[in-house]
């Protein structure tokens, strides 16, 4: 059957225009360094390009490629003037096509293909922003709708608005649980809030990695695959992100089951406080696979466009903790080990309707935990993004958790002497 065509459209930079042309103007500022250059500046436009996208910081190519091209000159030694950096960023409104190019348009244009014949200049770009419906299918209608108009995207960003009220709402939630969390974790003394403060940056540490990392990972590689109209690629990778996360929690709770006095040790603490703190800690990870697997579900139903589900079931778990810290605390006597239970009690049970969601069908992707023929290699989509941000947004964390050894070994202050801080 024959296939019917209105445009075909290609990635300019690395498909039709040679990026690496900009080799030769790189070797005539910095002899022997042209080809090491030019490869290290396309890898670091490449990777802060990835990073600006799970971030949503955007910033304009221009600016992407000078931060990129000015990383990379330091890396090598090499001494970037402005004038320099000003000729080598106009490479890129001039660069040379592939050979091949000069004869693929043509012919491709004599067989009535509708194409773009160079890329627009960043002052030529106009940012539009379009308010659309939150639903399934919605990014093909505004692909649709563009191309009927004749209109040229050159970049396209989709920003949440439910996402982003839901998130600023399960954010003041979060605020709100860990106060009341605190206040009555600090009814059972000074030992007692001392031992989770020196778990808070170790969980912050381990959620923000696993879903802004592992979780974002996840989210790009089933948008991707739903994007280019592959949903049993979606579906497999959805089902071996679920996995991984659930391995992923196991292996960490298992890591704090033998690790934690270590850990705690090398950061102060000692005593009651260290005993707390390592108790604490492994009822609280010991669960850790309830957490990381409800925070995977999340991401598989970003990745999809819901991001309504999520927000809605994390507002529910804070919420369901301020209630249940006290009845497990208090209540039933538990003390500090009832505040772990209580949230990992929560999270269970707001776990459960997003595993019906996702499960069940009721989303755009059904997770296939044995895809045919793929291997691993649903794994290594995920990994392949998630491990550079996951490094990358725990480096404050690291930062928080350095912070609270140096402020624990400080100790305890003693009677009738004055620190002059």
């Amino acid at each position: 059957m024959a296939l019917s065509c209105d445009a075909l459209v290609f990635d300019a930079y690395g498909t039709l225009f040679d990026v690496h042309a900009v080799m030769r103007r790189c070797e005539s500022y910095w002899p022997g360094k042209g080809g090491s250059l030019s490869q290290l500046w396309r890898t670091k436009q490449l990777e802060y390009t990835w990073q600006r996208s799970l971030m949503r910081c955007y910033a304009p190519f221009s600016k992407v490629t000078r931060d990129a091209l000015e990383y990379a000159c330091e890396a090598l030694g090499l001494p970037l003037a402005d004038s320099e950096a000003a000729s080598l960023m106009a490479e890129y409104l001039n660069l040379a096509a592939y050979p091949d190019v000069a004869d693929a348009l043509p012919r491709l244009r004599a067989a009535r293909r509708s194409l773009p014949v160079g890329a627009p200049a960043p002052e030529e770009l106009v940012e539009l922003r379009v308010p659309v419906p939150d639903r399934a299918g919605v990014l093909a209608e505004v692909t649709t709708l563009a191309g009927r108009l004749g209109v040229n995207i050159s970049d396209l960003e989709i920003a949440h608005s439910v996402d982003a009220v839901g998130g600023v709402l399960v954010m003041v939630v979060a605020a709100v649980s860990n106060v009341v969390y605190t206040y009555f974790v600090s009814r059972l003394g000074p030992d007692a809030i001392g031992a989770v403060s020196l778990v808070f940056p170790v969980s912050l540490l381990a959620i923000t990695a696993m879903g802004g990392g592992i979780g974002a990972g996840a989210t790009s590689a089933v948008a991707r695959a739903l994007g280019a109209g592959r949903p049993s690629e979606a579906a497999a990778l959805a089902g071996q992100a679920l996995l991984l996360s659930l391995a992923i929690g196991v292996g960490f709770g298992l890591a704090v089951q033998v690790g934690s006095p270590a850990l705690f040790h090398l950061m102060g603490a000692s005593g009651a406080i260290h005993a707390n703190a390592t108790h604490f800690a492994r009822i609280l990870f010991g669960g850790a696979a309830i957490t990381f697997l409800g925070a995977m579900f999340d991401s598989v139903m970003r990745g999809e466009g819901n991001v309504r589900v999520p927000a809605i079931w994390s507002t529910t778990s804070l919420v369901l903790q301020m209630g249940a810290t006290p009845l497990f605390m208090f209540g039933l006597g538990l003390g500090l080990e009832g505040a772990a239970l209580a949230m990992l009690a929560c999270q269970l049970l707001a776990t459960l309707p997003r595993a019906v969601w996702v499960l069940g069908g009721r989303g755009t992707v059904r997770p296939v935990f044995r895809p045919r023929r793929t291997g691993f290699r649903p794994v290594r989509e995920v990994l392949r993004v998630g491990v550079p941000a996951a490094l990358s947004t725990s480096i404050s964390n690291v930062g928080l958790m350095a912070l609270t050894a140096v402020v624990a070994r400080l100790g305890a202050p003693q009677p009738g002497v004055e620190r002059d801080w």
